[in-house]
């Protein structure tokens, strides 16, 4: 089995799971047998750094058609991955959002807190807003 081979493998079966498609994966190289466990790194079409540990559970011998036991060991995204949709929808509801701003490489776990800040305009000029924790992300 080839590095391309269990690449496709890892991205068909994300994409299968989650619904969202991996842009890139890649893996560190390792025995192409079964029990054998390795790393991938990887960025998904919402732009979010995935991390992920895979173990090769089985291989089909008639068409060489592997199968992984897989997770997400760590998920980053980069504060416009949350920013930029937000300042679009707070606008076509008449929010006058100049701009929000997001930490980069915020890392999304499960229960995680984290905070923004907002730029917005109304008649009389600009003035921020500081939305910190909870913005629970579940």
């Amino acid at each position: 089995m080839s590095a391309t081979d269990a690449e496709n493998t890892i991205t068909d079966q994300y994409e299968n799971q989650t619904g969202i498609k991996l842009t890139s994966v890649s893996y560190d190289t390792g025995d192409a047998e079964v029990g054998a466990e390795f790393t991938c790194t990887g960025q998904n079409e919402a732009g979010i750094d995935l991390g992920i540990a895979a173990t090769l559970i089985d291989i089909n011998k008639d068409t060489d058609k592997a199968s992984f036991d897989w997770n997400v060991t760590e998920a980053k995204a980069p504060g416009a991955v949350f920013a930029d949709p937000a300042t679009q929808i707070l606008r076509q509801q008449g929010t006058p959002v100049a701009s929000i701003e997001c930490p980069d490489d915020i890392v999304i776990e499960s229960g995680t807190d984290r905070s923004a800040n907002l730029t917005l305009t109304d008649g009389d000029g600009a003035f921020n807003v500081n939305l910190g924790p909870p913005a629970n992300v579940s």
